[in-house]
Order: C-alpha cells, then sequence, then structure tokens
C-alpha cells in the first residue's frame, strides 16, 4: 500500500487519480468492500467525499456537504474529524449509530480513521467498509488503517506543496492572474484544440492608457493599485473558461475559447464600459475626478496553420490602431483564416 503511494507520487498524477490510488490500494491491500477519503473544506465546518467506491464498486465522489459539529459526542464522523476520538469502529453499525445519521446503505463493519499531516493537523478521514459481508474489521486492521491513512496525509500535503509552487511558476504574483509563460503555454495548446476540432477561439490584447503619467505623477505604488484594479476588472467581466493574463507590466492578454468574429465586439465593449465606469482605486486620481482606461486589440483564429506568434503580431497591429485612433477604444479586429495552397496542376507536354 505505501508503495503504490509512493509510485503514486513519483508518477505525479493529478489529485484526482492520486485519490483513485489511495482507494484502491486500501481495498486491495486489506480487502475492504469500499474505501473512502473525505476532505475537509477550508472552512474545516464541512467535508465531503473526494473519493469513494460505489455499491456496485465504480469510483464515485460527492461534493454534498457534509457538516462538522463542534460539539462532541454529536456524530461519529465529526468526533474523529475533530479529533475527540482516535477512530471510529464498529461491526455492529445500526445498533451504534442514530437514527439520525444512519447510513443510506446497509453497512454492519465500519472504520472510520483521521487523516492528519506532518504536524498533526487533521484534514480528512478514511473509511472502510464490509458492505453485504460478514467479515468483521477487527482492531489490528485500524492500527493498520491509521498507519496507512498518516501516509494518505502526507502524500495529500506533499501533493498540495507541489501544487502551490507550480501555481506560483505559473502565476504573476502582483495581480493572481496567470503570467506569459502559463499564457504561452495555453495558446498553443488552444491553436491545436481548434486546429483538431476545427473550432475558433479569440484573443485579446489589452493596453491601460497613459499608464507612464500615473507612475510619473502618483508614485509607482499607485502605478501597482492601477494595475491590480484594472486585472480584476477584466477578469471579473470574463467567464470562468477564458484565460486571464499579465504579459507585460501594463499589458494583458485573454485567450477566448470558442469566441467567433461575430461576437468579439459584445465582450470588447463590456470590458471597456467595466473600467471606464470604475472609481480609480488611487484616491488622489479619484479626486481629481481622473479615469483608467484602456486600448484594447483583438485577432480571430479561424482555420488553417497558425503559430502564436503570428496571432500576437495581428492583435498588436490592432492594438495598435486602437491607440492611434485616440485610444479607450478596441481596434479592428483581425482575422487569420490561412487557407490551404491547393497544389499546381502539372502540364503535360504534347
Amino acid at each position: 500500500m505505501y508503495q503504490r503511494i509512493m509510485e503514486g507520487m513519483r508518477r505525479e498524477m493529478d489529485f484526482e487519480e492520486l485519490l483513485k490510488l489511495f482507494v484502491m490500494a486500501v481495498r486491495k491491500g486489506m480487502d475492504f468492500k469500499r474505501a473512502g477519503v473525505f476532505l475537509l473544506e477550508p472552512d474545516r465546518k464541512h467535508a465531503y467525499l473526494g473519493m469513494g467506491t460505489s455499491p456496485k464498486g465504480t469510483f464515485e465522489k460527492n461534493n454534498e456537504r457534509i457538516p462538522i459539529y463542534d460539539r462532541r459526542g454529536e456524530n461519529h464522523f465529526s468526533d474523529v474529524i475533530n479529533g475527540y476520538k482516535k477512530y471510529f469502529l464498529s461491526n455492529n453499525v445500526p445498533e451504534r449509530i442514530s437514527e439520525k445519521y444512519k447510513f443510506r446503505v446497509p453497512v454492519f463493519s465500519n472504520a472510520l480513521v483521521p487523516i492528519e499531516t506532518a504536524k498533526g493537523r487533521i484534514i480528512g478521514a478514511l473509511a472502510v467498509d464490509n458492505l453485504h459481508q460478514n467479515r468483521p474489521i477487527t482492531r489490528s486492521d485500524v492500527a493498520s488503517l491509521r498507519n496507512y491513512s498518516t501516509q494518505v496525509g502526507l502524500a495529500i500535503e506533499s501533493f498540495q506543496a507541489r501544487d502551490r509552487i507550480k501555481s506560483l511558476s505559473l502565476t504573476d504574483s502582483m495581480t493572481g492572474l496567470y503570467n506569459r509563460r502559463f499564457f504561452e503555454q495555453a495558446i498553443t495548446q488552444e491553436i491545436k484544440r481548434c486546429q483538431r476540432y476545427k473550432r475558433a477561439f479569440s484573443l485579446l490584447l489589452i493596453d491601460i492608457d497613459h499608464f507612464k503619467r500615473v507612475n510619473d505623477t502618483y508614485g509607482h505604488d499607485a502605478g501597482d493599485e492601477i494595475i491590480k484594479q484594472v486585472a480584476s476588472l477584466i477578469k471579473n467581466a470574463l467567464r470562468g473558461l477564458d484565460v486571464v493574463a499579465r504579459v507585460g507590466g501594463e499589458e494583458f492578454a485573454v485567450i477566448l475559447p470558442e469566441t467567433p468574429p461575430q461576437n468579439i465586439g459584445v465582450v470588447q465593449d463590456r470590458l471597456l464600459r467595466e473600467v471606464r465606469s470604475a472609481r480609480p482605486a488611487v484616491s488622489a486620481m479619484a479626486v481629481k475626478g481622473e479615469k483608467i482606461t484602456f486600448s484594447i486589440g483583438s485577432a480571430t483564429y479561424k482555420k488553417g496553420d497558425a503559430a502564436a506568434s503570428s496571432l500576437l503580431k495581428l492583435a498588436d497591429k490592432s492594438l495598435y490602431q486602437a491607440k492611434r485612433s485616440g485610444r479607450d477604444r478596441a481596434g479592428r479586429l483581425e482575422i487569420h483564416e490561412n487557407k490551404k495552397a491547393r497544389p499546381k496542376e502539372k502540364r503535360i507536354k504534347k
């Protein structure tokens, strides 16, 4: 079981696959009918099934929020999560659990142990049962489960730490948006996806107008506040699937999946309207009645061979047009639509 965990960490599985590995390892390693990893939410007042086994033996997860009660003795689940009990074990569950908290399926043998980090912080619980089987769970089983759940906790903690480091390498520390490195990976992947499935996507380049004047007049700290404000305005005005990145000092890029040319104008108008109506985060600017504005360049990929650099050049050309035309507006939409050249016909000599 421990070996399976270490193999999973070395292979750098995603979190869902890692949870499946935990469940399968304990089922096969200790011959339990079912197993489930329950994880605490950040508020520590609720938990959910991160990954488990259904009565039919398939994997299942459930985002249904399970309340965690602070008072001791409310139910065995809360007591284990809160550390009031070291574990729960019963081979006669209907007698041990009140009608209020009865299981949805007929379980007689059940055990629950906490999942702890290296510092002893409980982050969830590991549950096992023998559904429709008469084999009892022993205290020896529970001792093995507790040792195993410690390894699960260490693995989850390690995964989360690695995930945080990875996130830091792909996000901009000031705004929390993706950085240029992530953006370059994302646009390349989006081009490949659209080529494969014959879909369209659009790209925006956004540049804050007269930003140098903000820095020169109010200082670089004020400039940072404006950058953070604009980043938030852009992100909140777009869909969750859109990729928003800070790619330069005061420049942002947005990938809009499944956004053809006829829809881009609506997105641009919404963004321009949001930033125009916003009160500047810098109070000295707000007192003077100054406004934040930005200019937008856009390009749409429709079909054909393309490189990220070619789309960026088109969007940059559009952005330049918006700046030259007076700023606080969107430039002309540039469309990338390379058509494959037809092979030349060979002339037959008479």
